[in-house]
């Protein structure tokens, strides 16, 4: 083997200088190099409870699991997230689960204005969330009120949701009481429901009025009170706010889903589920939306209310489980 050449000293700072600047691009962009915004990103989704205060708002969330993100919006109507923290438990064996109460509910700040209390504000909320967890996208499920949030942020925020589940979701300014009608005539004369019925209209004036006309009601969100009602008490919340109700009720800021034409810009997999006799969001809405968008999926459970999570586990957790599965072989 000949002798090694050697360079002269100039030549060779040179090529010192160019292979460092190299190595120092290579390692910038090198997935193993940690960027300063990560701990504080892998900090705001380490396990437990923790507040982050966007839009001038303190807001709760809460983080159990590992795996792929899925974020859990919340109604905005002032029932909180623990409910679906308690009843969505089962999905921490496969993603990071984040449950959020939205402004106004649950552990966060209460506001009393009105016009900071809409929808659109909470989607708005959602993305400044986003942002502080440091993520560029997640798997996102809105429940009741809570689908319709979530529907407004997909809408929004496109790029930053991988794929949308919408669990007996309200729709906007969606008014047939078709199926309604139908749901409450099958009930006629059925005595697991008669003094449910008589409560609907009871004062709700005060948190305390409101939660107590929740629970007299709650037979009403399920298919077999005998069988569920007891398992969906378990988890509502100690308290709900009724100033949220109030915005709720009159639609103030609701977001509205786009016409027919529009709704192919949701280029997102979507998967709608929805009980049968889901009486507050009855399947005709998650009917609607699934005709509007394109390649979406519907699952219309039987012998299922509100929260078919609770009274059709057996069909609920495999469905959403394998239609996010795509998000477990991608990490968060």
């Amino acid at each position: 083997m000949g002798a090694i050449p050697q360079l002269p000293v100039t030549m060779l700072r040179r090529h010192t200088f160019f292979v460092s600047a190299v190595v120092a691009l290579i390692l910038a962009a090198s997935p193993w190099t940690t960027p300063s915004a990560a701990p504080v990103a892998a900090q705001a989704l380490s396990a437990g409870g923790h507040d982050a205060t966007v839009n001038g708002v303190r807001l709760h969330y809460d983080v159990g699991g590992s795996g792929p993100l899925l974020v859990i919006q919340a109604p905005g109507w002032g029932v909180g997230s623990s409910y679906l923290r308690k009843g969505l438990a089962p999905l921490e064996a496969s993603f990071t689960v984040v449950t959020v109460d939205p402004r106004n509910s649950g552990q966060s700040d209460r506001v009393r204005q009105p016009e900071k209390l809409t929808d659109m504000q909470m989607v708005d909320d959602l993305e400044s969330l986003r942002s502080v967890w440091g993520v560029e996208r997640f798997a996102l499920l809105g429940h009741s009120n809570g689908g319709a949030i979530a529907l407004a942020y997909a809408e929004l925020h496109p790029d930053h949701v991988s794929r949308l589940v919408l669990v007996g979701t309200e729709l906007p300014t969606f008014a047939r009481r078709g199926d309604h009608a139908a749901l409450d005539h099958r009930r006629h004369g059925d005595k697991r429901f008669e003094d449910a019925y008589r409560h609907v209209d009871d004062a709700t004036e005060t948190d305390g009025a409101f939660l107590a006309n929740l629970k007299a009601t709650l037979p009403l969100y399920v298919s077999d009170p005998d069988r569920s009602v007891k398992a969906v008490a378990e988890t509502l919340p100690e308290t709900v706010t009724v100033s949220s109700t109030a915005v709720y009720a009159t639609g103030h800021g609701k977001p509205a889903l786009p016409a027919s034409s529009a709704a192919a810009h949701i280029r997102i997999p979507v998967m709608l589920i929805v009980g049968e006799d889901d009486w507050p969001c009855t399947p005709a809405p998650s009917r609607l939306i699934h005709e509007r968008i394109p390649g979406s999926v519907l699952r219309v459970y039987p012998q299922a209310g509100h929260f078919t999570w609770i009274e059709r586990a057996d069909l609920f957790f495999p469905d959403v489980i394998q239609f996010l599965s795509p998000q477990l072989s991608q990490g968060r």
